[in-house]
Parts: structure tokens; C-alpha cells; sequence
């Protein structure tokens, strides 16, 4: 079984308290974390109740969370209770905390003076870089920048772009331009802070069947290396036929293969604030896609399966031969859910996309 231990910062990152169950040490009875891509990482810690720890387990300072001395999860305590009855071995103090990520809900993209939009042109995963960077980080005005914030170098790795928000939410402004550009992105935490990076194509490696490259992680009944296999095919959110309101003009989006198969299912998009053509276009595909027939699989791997063969972001396949037929399915990680009882035992379940 990995070891965790949680160590508590204030605001300077100087540590204030470890927390551990080794040895001597029973600081907590369960640790849940979820790492994401193009998300806010999230955790919860129950503590032993009445330990002289929790006077350091406050809100607004760090936490970091390591496994086998490996940094999992930085973020910031938000939220602190405690529940208490007539039994003491029944009393709960509990923290949560949010991933660096939060740093993105807490800004608006602000234009500058004299301007009514902060309009950049370049890749996409450059300008989420420089919204971020311009309005989160060094790059802010004195009083909105985080101190412990810093952005990756430019990648350029996505196609190019123009954007013209007006005091929309920066984090809301990343997962758009994510969605355009189609790259993933994250906060990473460190020992002293987080940093904002982003990955084209994606953020794992490639772990598909046959892939030639790396190696595989498929989820089959003949591995058996799966907890749970399940399928699904969807269309009640089905959408085929998109009429996008440009600043100048209505354009059609459609895909004609899906209105033969499901018939024609018509729905509106708003794209008022852009004249070009193909920006609006664009905007109808991507609303298209969204509103796509989803069919895929899922998979619940055993938990020893996690970081080897597979991690966050990564490709991987999930096949299974049932009622006469054969399921296969490429699937994304795009979530990694943890949970870590006081006897040390781990409990892993990805979140999953498929059809990839």
C-alpha cells in the first residue's frame, strides 16, 4: 500500500503541520481527492477528531498531498466543520480544499482602461496562457495577481485564434478557448505554488491497443484487470442542426449523417459578438460536437492498475464480449478519483470519455 502524508502550509508556504498515518502518527481517518483535466482539482480531509493538528487546518492555508513522497494534490482550505454527539469516537472534523484552479474563478478579464473588450489574437492554448497570465498572474495589476502563480511558456501548438471578452470569468474563458483549440489544461501545484500548463494534443500518452509506441492498458475480460466494464449509446440530447447568430449574419451547421440516422433536431446558438464567418462557423461545429451522439464504455479498473499502466490523461481501451457482440471502445482519462482510509488501504476510480 502507497504512504500519504499531508502537510499543512500558511500562506508562505512554510509548513505549519504533517499530517501521517505511520508509525506513531493517526492525524487522519479518510483522504478524497479528485486530480482533473480542464477542471479544478478538489479534496477532502477527516481528521482525527481532537487532534492539536487541527488548530493548523484552517481556513486559506495550503495543503499538499503526497503519495510515497510524491506530490498528488495542492490547494488551498476553504472549507472547515466539525460534527459532534454524545459518543466521541463518533466526532468528525473535516477540510476541503480547492486545486490552484480556483485562482481562475476568483478573476474577470478586466479590458484595460478606455477599452471595452481585451481582444488578443494567437493560439489557442497561448491566449488561455495570456489571460491567465494577464489577469491571475505577474502580468496582473498590484492587488490582482497571485504571487504564487506562474504560466508555462507559450506552446503554440493550436490553431490560431481571436478573442474579445469583457469581464467574463477567466476560468470560464479557459475551458472555452480549451474546447476551441482542443488541448488540455491544468494548475499544477508545487512545494511553493502552482503553475498553469497546457498540452496539445492531450495530456497523457497514448495507451490504446496496438499503439506501437508505449504500453497498453486495455481493460478486457480476459486481462482481468477491471472492477466494472458498462456501455452506453445516447442520443436524448441529441442535437444535428445548428443555426449560429453571427454579429452580421445566420449561418446553417449540420451533419447530414446524423439527421439520416436520428432526423433532424434543430437547435439555436448565439455567437453576437463575432462578425467573421468562419469564427461563427466554427462555433456551430463545436456546438455540433457537443450535442453529439454519445456512445462509449467505462471502465473501473482494479486500483493497483494506477500509474502503472495508466494515469491522468492518458488513452486507453476497454473491450468485452457480450450478448453476441463484441464492445470495443478508446477511452480518455480525464479524472482521477482517490479515496484513503486511516488503514491505509486506496481506493482508485477514473472518470472516463469515450469514443475518442
Amino acid at each position: 500500500m502507497p504512504t500519504y502524508t499531508i502537510h499543512v502550509l500558511n500562506d508562505a508556504y512554510a509548513v505549519q503541520a504533517v499530517l501521517a498515518n505511520t508509525s506513531t502518527y493517526a492525524d487522519f481517518t479518510k483522504i478524497s481527492y479528485r486530480l482533473a483535466l480542464n477542471d479544478i482539482d478538489s479534496c477532502s480531509i477527516e481528521i482525527v477528531p481532537n487532534s492539536p493538528k487541527i488548530a493548523q487546518c484552517v481556513g486559506m492555508n495550503r495543503v499538499l498531498i503526497y503519495r510515497d513522497g510524491v506530490l498528488q494534490f495542492g490547494g488551498i482550505i476553504l472549507r472547515e466543520s466539525w460534527d459532534v454527539g454524545t459518543d466521541p469516537a463518533n466526532d468528525v472534523y473535516q477540510i476541503d480544499a480547492l486545486g490552484g484552479g480556483i485562482y481562475l474563478d476568483w478573476r474577470l478579464i478586466v479590458p484595460a482602461g478606455g477599452n471595452a473588450t481585451d481582444t488578443r489574437t494567437g493560439a489557442a492554448d497561448d491566449l488561455a496562457k495570456d489571460y491567465v497570465y494577464y489577469h491571475c498572474g505577474s502580468g496582473a495589476s498590484t492587488g490582482r495577481d497571485f504571487s504564487d502563480l506562474t504560466v508555462q511558456a507559450d506552446a503554440t501548438a493550436c490553431s490560431s485564434w481571436t478573442e474579445e471578452p469583457s469581464y467574463e470569468i477567466v476560468l470560464d474563458e479557459v475551458q472555452k478557448l480549451q474546447k476551441l483549440g482542443l488541448f488540455d489544461w491544468r494548475v499544477v501545484p508545487s512545494a511553493t505554488g502552482f503553475e498553469f500548463q497546457t498540452a496539445y494534443p492531450q495530456w497523457g500518452l497514448d495507451r490504446t491497443w496496438g499503439n506501437g509506441a508505449n504500453a497498453d492498458a486495455v481493460f478486457s475480460l480476459d486481462r482481468r484487470n477491471y472492477q466494472k466494464i458498462s456501455y452506453t449509446k445516447d442520443s436524448m440530447g441529441h442535437y444535428n442542426y445548428i443555426y449560429t447568430g453571427g454579429a452580421t449574419a445566420v449561418r446553417e451547421r449540420y451533419t447530414a449523417g446524423d439527421i439520416t440516422a436520428y432526423k433532424r433536431r434543430e437547435r439555436w446558438e448565439s455567437a453576437s459578438s463575432y462578425e467573421d464567418n468562419t469564427a461563427v462557423d466554427y462555433i456551430g461545429d463545436m456546438r455540433l460536437k457537443e450535442m453529439a451522439v454519445t456512445e462509449g464504455m467505462y471502465s473501473e479498473p482494479w486500483p493497483t492498475t494506477w500509474k502503472v499502466p495508466w494515469d491522468l490523461g492518458d488513452l486507453v481501451t476497454i473491450s468485452a464480449d457480450r450478448y453476441g457482440r463484441t464492445f470495443t471502445d478508446d477511452a480518455k482519462i480525464t479524472a482521477v478519483n482517490v479515496e484513503v482510509t486511516a488503514d491505509g488501504v486506496e481506493r482508485v476510480s477514473p472518470e472516463m470519455v469515450g469514443g475518442v
